[in-house]
């Protein structure tokens, strides 16, 4: 019974960890999209500016 118990602890420990994993790499994949997209539009403002 306390294996089990144990067991079903740990399964539910490295899904939390799975799911933290999935959402910090979610998070940078917005992160990196919405800095690359500022980026050309910073150039072009700059550019703009010139």
């Amino acid at each position: 019974m306390a294996f089990l118990v144990a067991g079903l602890l740990l399964n539910t420990e490295l899904r939390i960890v799975q799911i933290m994993a999935a959402a910090s790499i979610f998070a940078y994949t917005i992160a990196a999209v919405l800095m690359f997209r500022d980026r050309r539009r910073i150039a072009g403002f700059l550019r703009r500016n010139e």
